[in-house]
């Protein structure tokens, strides 16, 4: 085909295709376009005992995705909104907040699924009030109520108190009242010093994750220092002479305070020694008495209780009962007279000692004479008629000043002159 040729027949063809495109149009394909993303205004998260997540501005037949971690969940919108609930948010709406995703695919072919709507959602836990809130007394007095106030709450709804921070079962609750006050009655104490702890359950809410402690003094009456405590242990007077009392002294004690002393650290009833009590308006106890510091004890034990509170812990009192010197045989001189009165000289002692003259009787000193060293002496002779006719032995003891009687000293005399 020479040239001329050849362009008339492609001129021919394209005026061809010209006519076949005029006449048999080709029309372009549309891709899908994306369903809106939802908006935050359009999603309403509910938390707590009744959890709910409901997705707004839907049309019919619209589907809904929740997602969280490896948790997701669907629903086909009826209307214009669907709500998850129940078992379909118990794994996304987690106790303590966080955040899931939400996505909608609108009906029809012409629209794909959204981009995903990230919604964050609190705790499902009660707030817990600040330790400026609690006002009132946790004072384990037993017998009287302990009383907890709470203040500037936030809804209705109780507060609970526990014996421990975590666990257990409440021992009281109350219900916030409409100035959003609580107030907590009752005997809270089951130790004898630590915390109570308080919580906070608001109305459509779980109860507070957390408790908050709130601190009381024991309602045992703290045991007095030894220092606070001064023992003076006198003469009981031998059973011949008049007895000096002994004397028990606590400081720093508060009126009304009872004192006992015991005979051991058992403090049974059959131990009980003495028994007092701090006078109106005083705080230090002096007890007096002639029996509170036995001769027999080198130490007592006391417990104090104040008002409404129990008995202290025993604290241990040691106390010394100092001896007197006992007379030496070779200071004794025993006179064994017949027709006259006996008499017994006992010499080289202070004056103001009392002397003792006793038999001993199996285990049991009986005095026959007593007598005391007169001003300005040494020695103090005393008579007695119970010497026997046929000689024997006597015992003498001294009580010196600030002391208790000595040891016996005992010394042989001779059948009457």
């Amino acid at each position: 085909m020479n040239s001329e040729k050849a362009k008339k027949y492609l001129t021919g063809i394209s005026a061809v295709m010209l006519v076949f495109n005029m006449v048999s149009p080709v029309t372009a394909a549309t891709a899908p376009t994306k369903t809106a993303t939802p908006t935050t205004a359009n999603v309403v998260v509910t938390v707590g005992t009744d959890k709910s997540i409901t997705v707004k501005g839907l049309s019919a037949g619209d589907l809904v995705k929740i997602a969280a971690g490896t948790t997701t969940d669907t629903l086909t919108a009826s209307g214009t909104s669907v709500t998850f609930s129940g078992t379909k948010t118990d794994s996304v709406l987690v106790d303590r907040g966080g955040s899931f995703k939400v996505t909608v695919d609108a009906s029809g072919d012409s629209k794909t699924e959204s981009a995903a709507l990230t919604v964050k959602f609190g705790t499902s836990y009660s707030t817990l009030f600040k330790a400026s809130s609690v006002s009132g007394t946790i004072n384990c007095m037993s017998g009287e109520d302990d009383t907890v106030g709470l203040k500037s709450l936030d809804n209705s709804g109780k507060v609970y108190i526990y014996a421990a921070a975590t666990g257990g079962t409440a021992i009281a609750s109350g219900s916030i009242g409409s100035g959003k006050t609580a107030k907590l009655t009752g005997e809270f104490t089951k130790t004898d010093k630590g915390s109570a702890y308080v919580s906070v359950k608001y109305d459509g809410m779980k109860e507070s994750e957390k408790r908050l402690a709130v601190k009381f003094t024991s309602d045992v009456t703290d045991t007095p220092k030894s220092s606070a405590v001064t023992a003076t242990n006198n003469f009981d007077g031998a059973g011949v002479f008049d007895a000096t009392a002994d004397v028990l002294k606590i400081t720093g004690l508060t009126a009304g305070t009872k004192v006992k002393v015991y005979a051991d650290a058992k403090t049974t009833a059959s131990g009980l020694i003495f028994s007092g009590k701090v006078g109106s308006g005083k705080t230090v106890f002096s007890g007096v008495d002639s029996g509170l510091l036995s001769d027999e004890l080198t130490a007592v034990y006391v417990t104090v209780q104040a008002n409404k509170k129990k008995a202290s812990k025993a604290l241990k009192v040691s106390y010394k009962a100092t001896l007197s010197n006992a007379p030496k045989a070779n200071k004794i001189a025993i006179f064994n007279d017949e027709g006259k009165s006996d008499k017994v000289r006992v010499t080289g002692l202070t004056a103001g000692t009392k002397v003792v003259v006793a038999k001993l009787s199996g285990k049991v000193y009986d005095i026959i004479a007593d007598g005391s060293v007169g001003s300005g002496k040494t020695g103090v002779t005393l008579s007695t008629s119970g010497l026997a006719s046929g000689g024997g032995d006597l015992h003498v003891a001294v009580v010196e000043s600030g002391k208790f009687l000595s040891k016996y000293t005992k010394v042989k005399y001779v059948s009457e002159n």
